[in-house]
């Protein structure tokens, strides 16, 4: 990070505060008096150790389940999103306080200003997560407007909560699977050598000639939440060539999105999406296709930064998040506090990035800090759907059967096991009776003949 800051000749002591965020499902366990991990980090796709969980769970009854309470005293302590958090303690950022903590998924949220209800984001990474801000108040005066089925199917969470004000709570859907069936066509089937050839390649066909790809390597997560989903590749023929694999890949994220998308809130100001894939025009194409809504992508696809410098920004009063203004696009310029003589240089560089977020749909995809001008803010990139309501309607019904297809595949293999098992089980008291009987006649019969 310091040598970014030196490239954009930007002095480290002139940073006021710093945001943090990080993967939230990720797991570290800390000592509490040393500070160090015990371990290493879990990251959050890594299932090496569900048979183990499934095989403890199968051999547990529900009332023993006790038996795992975990104390209260080593779980985390609960504290707003912004505040005085401390400051560093080594390194070259020593000293500077800590303003702001967020998971990733809700600072990319911030950093896309979905600050008002029903505006959603979707971050494509290695997987993808869909947010949509359903706003604050009690938890359940905030589920009156969701459906019961996307109660059951997605993840009511909580966003961010602003110093001592409400909780703001969002609705989630996690896809395992986005940019990582990418990296597998890349390193496994060896389809493509770069990440650049992956939308040449796609655009060399019209459609994916009726293949349709289910990426289910880690199972299926929302809406349908199937760990013993497989993934497949279904619909081939003697027509079928790699330029079909790969579109069939970018269209599964879009059906991906779209089943969880169906379950939200229609957003009247569309999608906005934002991470690494994301960079991909076909793909935003697709998700605008298959989604029938337009796809916003900021010229700065960095939003999960943003929202973190942001909400660090807030607590020092660079920032006002609470504004009706801040809620459809960031505040006008304002002069950040506490100001020493001399920090002109640093209230220059804070007016450049204010103008900036000063409109979600003019961020330049990168900007300026050097002492020349900037500049001129660039559009956004906005996909609209292309294709008729009935052919829309016709690939996601096609979908829709080639993920029932994959579903439980895993768990129908269990299954057959445990089958076969059962029977051996079941055949063994009728061979220890035959074996207990062939030894007692055996036994009888040398008895009588001593006798």
């Amino acid at each position: 990070v310091v040598e970014k800051l030196r490239l954009l000749d930007i002095d480290v002591n002139s940073i006021k505060a710093v945001g943090l965020c990080n993967q939230r499902e990720t797991t570290v366990v800390w000592d509490k008096e040393t500070g160090k991990p015990l371990h290493n980090a879990i990251v959050w796709l890594d299932n090496r150790t569900k048979h183990i969980v499934d095989s403890i769970l199968d051999g547990i009854p529900g009332r023993d389940i006790n038996f795992f309470k975990v104390p209260m005293s080593i779980l985390p302590k609960i504290v707003s999103s912004s505040g005085d958090f401390g400051v560093i303690l080594e390194g070259s950022l020593r000293g500077i306080p800590i303003t702001g903590v967020i998971g990733d998924q809700p600072a990319a949220l911030m950093g896309q200003h979905c600050l008002s209800i029903g505006q959603t984001k979707a971050t494509y990474g290695t997987g993808c997560f869909i947010m949509q801000n359903i706003g604050s108040g009690s938890i359940k005066t905030v589920l009156k407007g969701v459906s019961k089925e996307a109660r059951y199917s997605l993840i009511t969470t909580v966003a961010f909560k602003l110093g001592d004000k409400p909780a703001v709570y969002a609705l989630e859907g996690s896809i395992a699977i986005a940019g990582a069936a990418i990296t597998w066509m890349r390193d496994n089937l060896e389809l493509i050598k770069s990440y650049d050839q992956v939308e040449p390649l796609a655009k060399q066909v019209p459609d994916a000639g009726g293949v349709y790809f289910v990426p289910a390597f880690q199972g299926l997560y929302a809406p349908y939440w199937d760990p013993n989903a497989s993934g497949l590749f279904i619909g081939l023929s003697q027509f079928t060539h790699k330029c079909h694999f790969m579109r069939a890949a970018l269209e599964s994220i879009a059906y991906q999105t779209a089943d969880i998308l169906s379950l939200m809130r229609r957003s009247e100001t569309g999608i906005n999406v934002d991470g690494g894939m994301s960079c991909n025009d076909l793909m935003c194409q697709i998700l605008a296709d298959i989604n029938g809504a337009d796809v916003i992508r900021p010229l700065m696809i960095e939003t999960t930064a943003l929202g973190a410098a942001m909400l660090a920004g807030y607590t020092i009063g660079i920032w006002d998040l609470e504004s009706k203004a801040m809620q459809s696009s960031a505040k006008e310029p304002k002069e950040i506090k506490d100001l020493k003589d001399g920090d002109d240089d640093l209230r220059r560089k804070t007016s450049i990035i204010n103008s900036v977020l000063n409109n979600p749909l003019k961020r330049m995809r990168s900007f300026s800090l050097s002492k020349q001008e900037p500049e001129p803010p660039k559009s956004a990139d906005i996909f609209k759907p292309s294709i008729s309501e009935e052919k829309r309607e016709e690939m996601v019904t096609a979908w829709k059967l080639a993920v029932e297809r994959s579903m439980r595949w895993t768990k129908i293999k269990k299954q057959e096991q445990q089958k076969r098992e059962y029977k051996m089980r079941s055949t063994l008291p009728i061979g220890i009776f035959m074996v207990s009987s062939f030894a007692i006649l055996i036994i009888s019969n040398f008895t009588n003949q001593n006798l």
